[in-house]
């Protein structure tokens, strides 16, 4: 069930009276992906070459554009290669990040 369709439920009428702010994001295309990738690593301060550009269009095709699963699997990806003290998220980095996670 849509988030929207729940909110329309009376019990829920509380809720939605506090909420002040409504708006949908809409999807990333896979450019818009890929450069939201690389601002949000040179924003934090790394390199955005550390992302493979095939893995950027592997995140954009796995989570459809949505920002917030974007985030979820750069960040997945960025956390695998740490632990593997890896330079670089290629290919295999994220396959193996998005079965940690049980994504595939």
């Amino acid at each position: 069930m849509h988030i929207r369709q729940t909110l329309k439920r009376s019990e829920y009428t509380n809720i939605v009276n506090r909420i002040s702010v409504r708006y949908q994001l809409r999807p990333m295309t896979k450019e818009q992906t890929r450069q939201y990738i690389d601002y949000q690593v040179a924003h934090h301060g790394g390199d955005p070459k550390i992302f493979d550009e095939s893995v950027k269009d592997h995140i954009h095709e796995f989570t459809g554009g949505n920002p917030r699963g974007i985030n979820n699997a750069a960040i997945a990806c960025l956390l695998y290669a740490t632990s593997k003290r890896s330079l670089r998220i290629d290919e295999a980095a994220f396959r193996q990040a998005s079965a940690e996670l049980h994504w595939n």
